[in-house]
């Protein structure tokens, strides 16, 4: 009895050794619906993308929350209200389905319902992980004034609060037009806050291509080029994971894995193990969690 006792121990220690060194080796990709963005955070997930739209008048009143007419900007044809969060088939400006707000994540930031899970003074120890969440504007008016006030709301809020929250964004001209319009002339202090915030960028090159920060982020197939051919040093300078952008299938996700964790694959000393890399994707966590167990641990 002693030894199976033994044996189902180092076989659970095993699995959560495998799962912790595994970390969850994806990034969540947009969605509409702040409750489902919470879920996978209570589940271990560190890496997001969230989408964000303009939204048209009628999209804001049917579908959304938004209750403030007096928010309202003129945009080429449209009149926009409100920022939504996009995770359904509509065309932007307009939505199709319910969504949430800009605002409201900045209510979610700023409860402290979470604190558990993001506030650096109270972070539990299964939780004492950044959450990098890229934010990709899917409109170009980076210097409107929902555009401008959501921005410092977000990463003022980051700030006071203290939160581990890192903010990337794939929309480089959304932080760079704000560096400009300082540099060249005069600016407001929301303006100055965001051109001096630490905002990263999500490259979507396979180099370095700016003064700040960026993550190495390249669609899934490029994977077989890199392995042969061998990573470029310069990830390694951040301690980031490299991005391989939406494997739509297990067939694909496995194809990522394997290529990656292939002996023959030309990694770099600091990018060696599946925690090393993520697959952006629209995935639950429990499903990845236990196609890691499943493929890549012992004992199972």
């Amino acid at each position: 009895m002693k030894i199976i006792a033994l044996f189902l121990f180092f076989s659970l220690f095993t699995l959560s050794t495998c799962y912790h060194y595994s970390n969850l080796s994806y990034q969540a990709h947009g969605f509409n619906d702040l409750d489902y963005f919470l879920q996978q955070l209570i589940k271990g997930t560190n890496f997001f993308k969230l989408d964000v739209s303009e939204a048209s008048a009628s999209s804001c009143n049917l579908y959304s929350t938004w209750n403030n007419e007096n928010e309202c900007e003129y945009d080429d044809s449209f009149t926009i209200c409100c920022l939504g969060f996009r995770g359904d088939t509509g065309s932007q400006p307009i939505f199709s389905e319910p969504f949430n707000t800009t605002y409201e994540f900045i209510q979610v930031l700023n409860s402290t319902k979470y604190d558990f899970i993001w506030r650096k003074e109270n972070q539990l120890m299964e939780y004492n992980f950044t959450k990098y969440v890229a934010i990709n504007f899917q409109y170009d008016h980076s210097l409107s004034k929902m555009s401008k006030f959501f921005l410092y709301q977000l990463l003022k809020t980051i700030e006071l609060r203290g939160l581990n929250i890192q903010i990337i964004t794939g929309t480089n001209h959304f932080i760079t037009d704000y560096e400009d319009k300082c540099s060249q002339g005069p600016c407001d202090f929301m303006d100055q806050y965001i051109a001096d915030s630490n905002v990263m960028f999500q490259s979507s090159a396979s180099h370095e291509t700016d003064k700040r920060i960026q993550n190495f982020n390249v669609d899934y197939e490029s994977i077989v080029d890199f392995c042969q051919n061998g990573f470029p040093d310069w990830p390694d300078n951040y301690g980031l994971p490299y991005l391989f952008w939406e494997p739509s299938s297990e067939d694909t996700i496995k194809f990522v894995l394997n290529t990656f964790k292939n002996e023959s694959c030309k990694k770099t000393p600091t990018h060696q193990n599946l925690s090393d890399i993520k697959i952006t994707s629209n995935l639950e966590p429990e499903m990845i969690e236990v196609k890691l167990l499943v493929s890549f641990c012992k004992f199972v």
